[in-house]
């Protein structure tokens, strides 16, 4: 019987060029967890599309995000830490998380936080 990895918790800057290492947590327990190539790929996007919305001009900002794998799925929680605004997933966006998830629940008004499940 193999052992579930561990969860993992992560804070970055909230800027492009580090949402590149949550991507690599993200499908590096993915696929310890055994999901195939479409379901890194889609826990991939849901990761980038997810801290994406947390990506601001804001100066101090930053991203914190903890990956729980359960029961063979993998939950990933992300929070804005900082004072700007953020804004809901656009239609597209929105569409985009709908495919590569299991279960969403996106940022809005006054929640900067986001949370999804993906099955392998």
């Amino acid at each position: 019987m193999s052992v579930p990895p561990p969860a993992v918790q992560v804070t970055i800057p909230a800027a492009p060029q580090f949402v590149r290492s949550v991507r690599l947590i993200a499908a590096g327990l993915a696929s310890d967890l055994g999901f195939d190539v479409d379901g890194l790929e889609d826990v991939r996007v849901a990761v980038d599309e997810l801290c994406g919305l947390f990506l601001t001009p804001a100066p101090n900002g930053s991203i914190e995000v903890r990956f729980v794998p359960s029961d063979g799925a993998l939950e990933v929680t992300g929070h804005y830490l900082g004072d700007a605004e953020i804004s809901a997933p656009d239609p597209l966006v929105a569409e985009i998380l709908a495919a590569t998830t299991d279960e969403l629940d996106v940022p809005s008004r006054g929640s900067p936080t986001f949370r999804f499940l993906r099955r392998p």
